[in-house]
């Protein structure tokens, strides 16, 4: 479903998913149904645990275009179409499994995102790690290599210039005893 409202117990009045499945007996007929209602707070924790960096994104979303979940939360996403999302759009174009680089729409940061779906069920998630948080250290260690190896060749001119000066003032001195011998 899309994310509602609970209505009573620890959820009242904040952001649920219910959950549904048939259940059927062995030749295939209808016994019945089990549901359960999941607080999204469930899954912000969960994805709060893992490491997407400072705008990393975590999304649920349903086949159809319904955000089910987002972490960090944005409660003006809840239950909102991503139907016209960079995301969304690339997912559809797939066999259920993608990656891509986009700015997103929620808030204009460029990520590199991938997704998939979720087998058994109508949803397809996606992590997104902000191209800034991605290219961050790679940034500081190319500084410190570049660093290291502009130093590396300030030396190595600095002795190329010393052994000049060397081999110039040695051949200075022979020509000089040559010259005083002859």
């Amino acid at each position: 479903s899309p994310p509602i409202l609970g209505r009573y117990g620890p959820s009242k009045g904040r952001p649920v998913v219910i959950m549904s499945r048939r259940i059927e007996s062995a030749s295939g007929d209808f016994l019945g149904s089990a549901e359960a209602s999941i607080s999204i707070d469930y899954f912000l924790e969960f994805y709060g645990n893992l490491d997407v960096g400072p705008r990393g994104v975590i999304g649920v979303v349903r086949k159809d275009g319904v955000a089910v979940i987002r972490y960090p939360f944005q409660e003006r996403l809840f239950g909102q179409s991503q139907n016209t999302s960079p995301v969304y759009e690339a997912y559809k174009r797939s066999a259920g499994k993608g990656e891509l680089a986009s700015n997103y729409v929620s808030d204009g940061v460029e990520r590199l995102t991938a997704f998939r779906d979720v087998p058994d069920i109508d949803v397809f998630v996606s992590v997104g790690l902000a191209m800034s948080d991605v290219l961050a250290s790679w940034r500081r260690s190319a500084g410190i290599e570049g660093a290291a190896g502009a130093t590396l060749i300030l030396l190595l001119a600095s002795l190329v210039y010393m052994a000049n000066r060397f081999l110039t003032a040695r051949e200075a001195a022979r020509q000089d005893v040559t010259a005083r011998l002859n």
